[in-house]
């Protein structure tokens, strides 16, 4: 049923096989490694790009309102358009501010004549997929920034 080998012609090459198969598994994991490893630093660079964009937009809309005293608004007009977030190659990298929305808001149980605006901007982009096996996909990213601005209200 089971003979013994006799000869051990043969095994050099089955070693050197195995020895070539595990090389190039370790080097095509460091391959898809490195490719996801960049794909992410660069989703991270948009992104701090974009927040400070947002933040930007953020120091417009307080010094256009630093004087509005007397105002009973925040002032969020003219701060929505595209940006450029990033070129590389030539090739422009678009996002897009969205409108700022407004909210006014008192808190009765706290301070009862303290009212305040909450502002949020947000800013969206098309992000190349990080995925290695399909890499002409996008996906939408976003940031969003809030701050309120609190005012005393008087009766």
């Amino acid at each position: 049923m089971f003979r013994q080998i006799t000869s051990e012609r043969g095994f050099g090459l089955v070693h050197v096989i195995a020895a070539l198969m595990i090389v190039t598994v370790a080097l095509v994991g460091i391959f898809i490694s490195t490719f996801y490893a960049q794909k992410k630093a660069t989703e991270n660079y948009h992104y701090r790009a974009a927040l400070l964009i947002a933040a930007d937009r953020m120091e417009q809309i307080k010094f256009h309102n630093k004087y509005n005293e007397g105002e009973v608004f925040v002032n969020i007009a003219g701060i929505s358009g595209q940006v450029i977030l990033d070129e590389r190659d030539g090739n422009p990298l678009w996002a897009q501010v969205m409108s700022p929305s407004k909210t006014t808001h008192s808190d009765l149980e706290i301070a009862p004549y303290v009212v305040y605006d909450k502002v949020t901007i947000t800013v969206r982009w098309q992000e190349a997929s990080s995925s290695f096996f399909n890499p002409h996909t996008t996906e939408q990213k976003e940031v969003v920034l809030r701050e309120d601005y609190y005012r005393k209200f008087t009766l």
